[in-house]
């Protein structure tokens, strides 16, 4: 994170400035301990400083040679400088590594930022269509609800059709049979009408034939005109009573006709 840079950086930091400082006071302490060898003659027996001290030794010249011993400390000196050079250009390099660092970060917290924005915009654009398909499902669940009550309703509907058509299809069966029934009965009542009528006219005949001999028989006493009367008042009554049975059928049949309409 940007606080763990911050503070990489300054452990680095901290870490270059006291390198700084050691380098210092080694340099002056190194410097410090030549001049003392070279002022005293305290030398190594690995020093290159004692190497020369033979050298003039063997060439019995016991001069200090001063020039020499300041330009082996500049070349030192100018290899420390060139040490702390290139330190600082390695600090200088890391400092940019670290500046990259932190803008790459706030590059990446940035853009973590924009996903975390957006996920939350995608989370709340989830919800709404979530939400709205939740409601469509509602909307959709009661139209099959009131689908399947109308479907129940037009079931109900058909099966009591049905019934009244059977019902229906029975009385007109019933019917159909008392029509046949009443059309036979009819037929029937015309035949007995047209037979009751014969018979009548033969009545009517055998009355009048009877009627013209109880006048021939007049003629021939009064008992025989007795008889011929007795004769045509019981002839009488029978066809007072053809003609009531007569209407009363024609009454029947026109009843019976009246029902059928």
């Amino acid at each position: 994170s940007k606080s763990d840079l911050l503070r990489l950086l300054s452990y680095f930091e901290g870490e270059l400035q006291a390198r700084d400082i050691t380098v210092a006071a080694l340099r002056a302490e190194k410097s410090k301990q030549l001049y003392y060898q070279a002022k005293y003659g305290r030398f190594g027996l690995g020093d290159p400083f004692m190497a020369l001290q033979r050298d003039s030794d063997n060439t019995k010249d016991n001069a200090f040679d001063e020039p020499a011993i300041k330009a082996m400390y500049d070349n030192q000196l100018a290899q420390l400088e060139n040490l702390i050079a290139t330190q600082r250009k390695a600090q200088l390099k890391m400092r940019e590594q670290l500046v990259n660092s932190e803008k790459r970060v706030h590059k990446m917290c940035a853009e973590l930022e924009d996903e975390k924005r957006k996920h939350a915009q995608d989370t709340a654009q989830g919800d709404d269509v979530t939400y709205m398909l939740e409601k469509e499902r509602e909307r959709l669940k009661q139209e099959i609800d009131f689908e399947k009550g109308q479907v129940k309703k037009l079931e109900k509907d058909l099966k009591k059709t049905l019934a009244s058509l059977e019902e229906e299809r029975a009385n007109s069966a019933k019917q159909k049979h008392v029509a046949i029934m009443l059309l036979k009965e009819r037929k029937q009542i015309l035949d007995k009408i047209a037979h009751d009528q014969q018979k009548s006219n033969e009545l009517e005949n055998l009355m009048k034939d009877d009627k013209d001999h109880i006048k021939s028989l007049v003629q021939g006493g009064s008992q025989e005109a007795s008889k011929s009367m007795k004769l045509e008042a019981v002839m009488e009554k029978q066809l007072s009573e053809f003609d009531i049975e007569r209407e009363q059928l024609k009454n029947r049949l026109a009843h019976e006709e009246a029902k059928n309409k």
